[in-house]
C-alpha cells in the first residue's frame, strides 16, 4: 500500500492536506497523483510506468465520504484508433465525485491491459469478465445500429433492458454516434477498430 501526502490550495480556504492512498495489489504499473478539486469533482492523474501503452484500465476511487459511494471507472480504447492510444496510453486525468474537502482518497487498480493484449497479472477476474462483456455489448450495439432504417429514431431511443434499466455500455456508444456528423461512418470505424484489436478481447477469456 502506497501513501502520498499532498498539499492542495483551495481558493479562499486554508491549505488542506489530502492523503492519497494507493491500495492496488503489489506490482501495479499505475501511479496516481492528486491534481485538485473543482466543485464536487476530484481529479487524479494516472501514469503508466510500463513501456507498453495501456488500452484498458479499471480503477476504484473512494473519497472516504459518507455521502459518496466508491466509484468504479473504466477507460477502454478497444474501439479507438491506434493513433489515439499512442497519445493517451501513458498519462490521463480521471475525475470522480467527491463532495466537501476529502482528507483521504483511496485508489485501487483493478485491471490493466496493454497494447500487446496482455493483462497485468494483478487484475481482478470479475473486472476482466465485465470488460469482456462490455466490449461484446458495444460490438452488438454497433452491428444492430447498422441495420436500422430510421437512424434518427434509433439515436433518440435510449437503450434499456426488459426491466427499463439503462444499458450503460450501449448508451455510451449511442452518445458517441449522436455527437458524430456521420453516425454510420463512425459506427463502421469503431467496428473496424474492434476487428483490428480482436486479440485484446480474446485475451480476456
Amino acid at each position: 500500500m502506497k501513501y502520498v501526502a499532498l498539499l492542495i490550495a483551495f481558493t479562499g480556504m486554508a491549505v488542506a492536506q489530502v492523503k492519497l492512498v494507493d491500495n492496488s495489489p503489489a506490482g501495479s504499473p499505475l501511479q496516481f497523483t492528486f491534481k485538485g478539486q473543482d466543485a464536487s469533482m476530484c481529479k487524479v492523474r494516472m501514469h503508466n510506468d510500463d513501456t507498453r501503452p495501456f488500452v484498458a484500465v479499471v480503477v476504484y476511487f473512494d473519497p472516504a465520504d459518507p455521502d459518496v459511494a466508491p466509484e468504479r471507472m473504466t477507460v477502454d480504447y478497444f474501439l479507438k484508433s491506434d493513433e489515439l492510444i499512442a497519445m493517451y496510453g501513458k498519462d490521463i486525468d480521471m475525475s470522480f465525485l467527491c463532495t466537501g474537502s476529502p482528507k483521504t482518497i483511496t485508489v485501487t487498480t483493478k485491471l490493466v491491459q496493454f497494447s500487446d493484449g496482455q493483462v497485468w497479472e494483478g487484475s481482478d477476474t470479475k473486472d476482466i469478465a465485465q470488460l469482456a462483456a462490455d466490449r461484446r455489448e458495444s460490438i452488438d450495439y454497433l452491428n444492430e445500429f447498422l441495420t436500422v432504417t430510421d437512424i434518427k429514431a434509433a439515436l433518440a431511443t435510449m437503450p434499456k433492458d426488459a426491466n427499463g434499466h439503462l444499458l450503460q455500455r450501449r448508451y455510451g456508444e449511442q452518445l458517441v454516434l449522436k455527437d458524430s456528423p456521420d453516425p454510420i461512418a463512425t459506427a463502421k470505424d469503431r467496428l473496424a477498430n474492434t476487428t483490428a484489436h480482436a486479440s485484446w478481447l480474446l485475451n480476456l477469456n
